[in-house]
């Protein structure tokens, strides 16, 4: 197990499209991480959820990189996932509130204190 010495958040917005296709055109921007919301009439809603990506510089010179949304929300008991909550992770982790440990797979956040 590592722990973490530095780290980047970079935060992508929510995304939504309108689109009008069958479903052979949909499906490449399912593949992409979209999901169908409505759909009436080969008139499509397409939306993506927001993200969080998180770079983390390990002891040891390893680097990990991880999509952190599911992460940030049971750590802080959200529901939505908003530049503030991730901002609000870096300065935690920064001020020494939280400690980030990685091994292999995964990233455990743990209360520093």
């Amino acid at each position: 197990m590592y722990e973490v010495e530095n780290l980047r958040a970079t935060y992508e917005k929510p995304q939504s499209l309108q689109l009008q296709g069958n479903w052979s055109y949909i499906r490449q921007f399912l593949r992409d991480g979209y999901h169908v919301t409505d759909e009436r009439n080969g008139w499509w809603l397409l939306t993506k959820n927001s993200q969080v990506i998180v770079y983390l510089e390990c002891t040891g010179g390893r680097c990990f990189t991880f999509k952190a949304r599911a992460n940030l929300l049971g750590w802080y008991g959200g529901t939505r996932l908003t530049q503030k909550l991730v901002d609000r992770f870096i300065s935690d982790f920064y001020g020494k509130k939280i400690k980030i440990c990685v091994d292999d797979g995964n990233f455990y956040i743990i209360n520093a204190a």
